[in-house]
């Protein structure tokens, strides 16, 4: 009889184990990743905190269907595990901490090195993303933040990958260089 109960109270778990694994808040993250654009700020740093809600509030001006909200990652270390994991798509960031990011190098030394585009910057901080984000919103991101004047000094980079390797600095998303070269918005494929 013992053996029967365990057999059932392991069935049991794995059933249970199972329906819970459904119901996990990360599949709600992605759902709610897909309809709101969620720039990633810390805050440890004040100024990308403080960027980050300007941003936002020029996005939601020009592109309210963006829905575009700000989201405080305690600190400069949760941000790097979300984009080298792939669960963040755009941050607000240093330009020190962006580009040590794409390499993996102090102090995040212990993240993936993550493929970042920068869509905007100013002299001291980045907007950017991950490398896969797409062409389409890096496009509108920049234009609807330049066409916002541009706060806090914010432009749009024009550097390609070996012009960025050369400067030791992260490339421009190739759909803000197309917005900056003055390039129209091609249709969303």
């Amino acid at each position: 009889m013992v053996p029967r109960r365990r057999a059932l109270a392991a069935l049991g778990a794995v059933a249970a184990s199972t329906l819970l694994a459904a119901h996990t808040p990360y599949n709600q993250w992605k759902i709610f990743r897909k309809r709101f654009l969620l720039v990633h700020t810390s805050r440890e740093d004040s100024l990308s905190d403080e960027l980050g809600e300007r941003i936002t509030a020029a996005l939601k001006q020009s592109l309210p269907s963006s829905r575009a909200q700000v989201v405080r990652a305690p600190t400069d270390a949760r941000i790097a595990s979300l984009m080298s994991t792939a669960q963040a798509d755009v941050a607000v960031v240093s330009r020190a901490h962006a580009l040590a990011l794409s390499k993996a190098a102090p102090p995040f030394e212990d993240y993936f090195a993550t493929p970042l585009r920068v869509i905007v910057e100013n002299a001291t901080h980045q907007l950017v993303a991950r490398e896969d984000f797409p062409f389409h919103h890096a496009w509108l991101i920049a234009q609807s933040i330049v066409e916002a004047g541009g706060a806090d000094g914010l432009v749009v980079p024009t550097r390609d990958v070996v012009t960025a390797r050369a400067q030791n600095t992260i490339p421009t998303h190739e759909g803000a260089a197309a917005f900056a070269r003055g390039e129209p918005l091609p249709a969303e494929s």
